[in-house]
């Protein structure tokens, strides 16, 4: 027996005791006039009777425990979504295998109330096996991790009732999880998530077709090129018709594709010069028998035409035929104004201006003097020579023009000087080699067609008319790519030089806001007078005008512009951040000329944002975009609402449905079941992966809190209590004491 008594023990005994001294003297002072037999009675029954108070005063007793609540139980969740109904399981689909597996499993149970049977889709739901077997896979999505929440949170208040968890499904998680804790949920309240994957690849039978790029830049009068993708997956050999419409419907062009099965092309749009602005194009493919989803049949695009002149600077210390048919290319674009200088002595320079009416002689160097001056050029390219045109502050200047105005310098003819300058390698994409002296050939990397140059602007990879080109000169090894910087063409491999992996020929780098080049050949104008091939003749102007548009549209400001925008990313995941960069290119004065974020979708404004007026010249907001879809970013003058900087195109996709991709995705499942401390079985393993979630023999102890049961609040005890203070009571009566 212990006790619990209400107060401190040390004060309950010393009072305890104190009245007790107390009671017995009182009892024996006032019988002293009995005789002693009876006056010693009296006081033991007194004194019994408070020492009984005294011992109930201590509460005696024992905790006892609310009796067990019965076994813990395992949960098997059967995903009932429509890709269930897939029959590549022995013969029979997904859910009939896993439905009659998890009912004969339960039926021989010795306790088939230790296996609890659930149902999830878009819902969790518990059935029991009668009900189960009329049900059908139906449901339109999956929420694997939505359908364990629901079940940890079900028994959240009695978490030790739930043994282990029995996952059976594809795998395939069609729904965005809100929370993406359940692992850790699980594995902290000690419940294993064991899974039976269901169902293997399937073979998908589709036609997709997206834009390269979501916006496209146009310059002025030129040609506008739309990239496009085709894929064809498991549809055999077909022809499709490319149908290119207008915002409103108007159809525009419709081209002819021959499409083998199994393979992904890009084509690219040639369309006449839009007028300034922003256009929006539709693309669509007609839909083709046994597609599995046509969601991705058609696309949209967004041209953005700047009317505002590409002006570019040539700087050429040594003179040579590639600069001179380069200079001329350039000027016969009416979207590009160029100004070359040239060394003719040592004081002695030759400035070409596109707008001016002849050429000047001038004695003093022309660079630019300022930063501003500069920072008015879109792309500088530096040809042989380089040296003679640069000072340690013209270095530095040309530095900040890449780092802080996004400007973009192009060495045109491999390594631009003699000898070593230091202060300008800094800014090279590459450190270089040794002499070579070699002419190679040349294709573009997979890099190339990343970035958009090759395969959207100019031919990919494949093209067999790289090979057909005329060798162009080498002249200094690559003894290194600097960090970030991409190669995008290369010779190659086995040539001369090149070693195994190609010789980089075009690279490019990111420089703080700009973007710095180097081409590293020599020669390429004999692509255009000696082709022997008119293809060859057309890829030299081609590849400089779409090479130099490329370049003005990777760096961070375009053409003319004092604003920039970025959308990163430009296509978004259900649910996934989507954050947008504003820049400037010098710093805003005051709040008024703060610009606008301004978010549409099919031509109605759906958010609009503004920056804090901070001093800075670089923000970034997130954009909410919650509905799937197309949507164009733009900057406008929060006073005038006029149009700053350029346009950007994001696409928030669709959370993929039942029927786009039956294929199961068993790693999912696998990679849940490891975090939790559970295990990954085969569908004939059935038997194993109940005992791997099923409980033990053992009881489940009650959660509520232990009981104190007292030992004095007993009818016999109570009677003893009365039975002594009655006694005490006669005797006194007898005696004549009251």
């Amino acid at each position: 027996m212990t006790f619990n008594p209400l107060f401190r023990t040390d004060y309950l005994l010393f009072w305890s005791l104190a009245i007790l001294a107390l009671g017995t003297w009182l009892a024996w002072r006032s019988t002293q006039r009995t005789r002693r037999p009876l006056r010693v009675g009296i006081v033991l029954l007194r004194g019994t009777a408070l020492a009984l108070l005294a011992l109930i005063a201590l509460n005696p007793g024992r905790w006892v425990s609310p009796p067990a609540e019965g076994r813990p139980f395992a949960a098997a969740l059967l995903d009932q979504s429509a890709s269930m109904a897939t029959p590549d399981v022995a013969g029979d689909s997904r859910w009939n295998a896993a439905l009659g597996e998890i009912l004969a499993a339960q039926a021989a149970l010795p306790d088939p109330a230790s296996l609890r049977l659930f149902t999830f889709g878009d819902t969790l739901r518990e059935l029991d096996p009668q009900t189960l077997r009329t049900l059908a896979p139906d449901a339109e999505s999956t929420d694997i991790h939505g359908a364990g929440q629901a079940l940890l949170n079900r028994f959240a208040a009695q978490e030790a009732r739930l043994s282990g968890i029995l996952i059976l499904s594809d795998g395939r998680q069609t729904t965005p999880p809100v929370r993406t804790d359940l692992a850790s949920r699980a594995q902290a309240a000690g419940i294993p998530i064991s899974v039976l994957p269901l169902g293997g690849p399937v073979p998908r039978r589709d036609l997709e077709l997206r834009a390269v790029h979501r916006m496209t830049i146009a310059f002025g009068n030129q040609e506008v090129r739309v990239p496009v993708r085709l894929r064809n997956r498991g549809l055999g050999d077909i022809r499709v018709k490319l149908v290119l419409s207008a915002a409103d419907g108007t159809e525009l062009q419709q081209v002819p594709v021959d499409l083998p099965g199994d393979t992904s092309r890009i084509l690219t749009l040639h369309l006449d010069a839009a007028p300034p602005g922003f256009t929006r194009y539709r693309l669509a493919v007609a839909p083709q028998d046994g597609e599995s989803s046509l969601a991705n049949n058609s696309d949209e695009v967004g041209v953005a035409t700047i009317d505002t002149p590409m002006r570019v600077l040539l700087l050429e210390g040594t003179p040579h035929w590639d600069s001179k048919f380069l200079t001329q290319l350039v000027r016969k674009q009416e979207g590009m104004e160029i100004t070359s200088i040239y060394r003719l002595a040592p004081d002695r320079f030759l400035r070409i201006d596109t707008r001016a009416a002849e050429a000047k002689p001038v004695s003093d160097q022309p660079f630019p003097a300022t930063f501003e001056e500069l920072a008015s050029y879109d792309l500088v390219i530096a040809g042989k020579g380089i040296e003679y045109f640069l000072t340690p502050e013209r270095t530095a200047l040309l530095q900040r023009y890449l780092s802080e105005a996004g400007g973009c310098v192009l060495f045109s003819r491999g390594k631009p000087y003699d000898g070593n300058l230091v202060d300008l390698s800094i800014l090279e994409p590459v450190t270089w080699g040794a002499p070579l002296g070699a002419r190679i050939g040349m294709r573009p990397t997979l890099a190339g067609e990343e970035e958009g140059l090759f395969g959207a602007l100019l031919p990919a990879k494949d093209d067999p008319v790289w090979a057909r080109l005329p060798d162009a000169a080498c002249s200094h090894r690559i003894a290194a790519v600097h960090g970030m910087g991409r190669v995008l063409l290369e010779s190659a491999p086995g040539q001369e030089g090149a070693g195994a992996e190609g010789l980089p020929l075009v690279v490019s780098r990111r420089v703080g806001l700009g973007l710095s080049i180097v081409v590293n050949a020599d020669g390429l104008w004999h692509w255009g007078f000696f082709p022997g091939d008119e293809t060859v003749a057309e890829l030299y102007s081609q590849f400089w005008i779409q090479f130099f548009y490329w370049a003005a549209t990777h760096r961070e400001f375009l053409p003319g512009q004092s604003f920039s925008l970025r959308v990163e990313p430009q296509t978004a995941a259900p649910q996934a951040p989507i954050r947008a960069f504003i820049g400037s290119r010098l710093p805003v004065e005051s709040p008024e000329d703060m610009p606008r974020l301004q978010v549409m979708r099919e031509g109605t404004v759906v958010e609009t944002a503004m920056p804090g007026h901070d001093g800075r010249r670089r923000w970034n907001l997130g954009l909410a975009l919650p509905e799937p879809g197309l949507y164009t970013v733009e900057l406008r003058h929060p006073a005038t609402a006029e149009p700053l900087g350029h346009r950007a195109v994001v696409e928030r996709l669709a959370p993929p449905r039942e029927q786009d991709d039956l294929s199961a995705d068993p790693e999912a499942l696998a990679a849940l079941a490891a975090a939790t401390g559970g295990a990954c079985f085969a569908p004939d393993a059935m038997e194993e992966a109940l005992v791997s979630v099923l409980p033990g023999e053992e009881t489940l102890a009650s959660s509520a809190q232990p009981q104190w049961q007292t030992a004095w609040d007993r009818g016999g005890l109570l009677l003893v209590l009365f039975a002594l203070l009655a006694a005490e009571w006669t005797l006194r009566r007898r005696s004549g004491m009251l």
